[in-house]
């Protein structure tokens, strides 16, 4: 039996419908699929999850975010920054 390689580079969007325009991109030029595409359901459900999938540093490697631009970029990039921040001050390590 043929094991699978663990993917551990992560792309959130927020619904099913961003999953498909993110796969067909990589279809229509060719993208390599070296990640999975994780659809989370909504915005506010990205950013729930986002602070647990930040600390799962070994299943993790890379977390890449997709949200529609109809979002308040603002308030997105406020709550991005406070799960980061908070993630890095709990495991006192910071990755760019």
């Amino acid at each position: 039996m043929e094991q699978q390689k663990k993917i551990t580079q992560k792309l959130l969007v927020e619904g099913n419908d961003d999953k498909h325009v993110v796969l067909a991109l990589c279809k229509k030029y060719t993208v390599v699929e070296n990640f999975e595409i994780v659809d989370c359901g909504s915005i506010e459900k990205l950013f729930n999850q986002l602070d647990t999938r930040l600390k799962l540093t070994d299943t993790n490697t890379t977390i890449g975010i997709i949200v529609d631009a109809d979002a308040n970029l603002l308030l997105c990039s406020v709550a991005l920054r406070s799960s980061v921040l908070t993630t890095e001050q709990r495991s006192n390590r910071v990755e760019c």
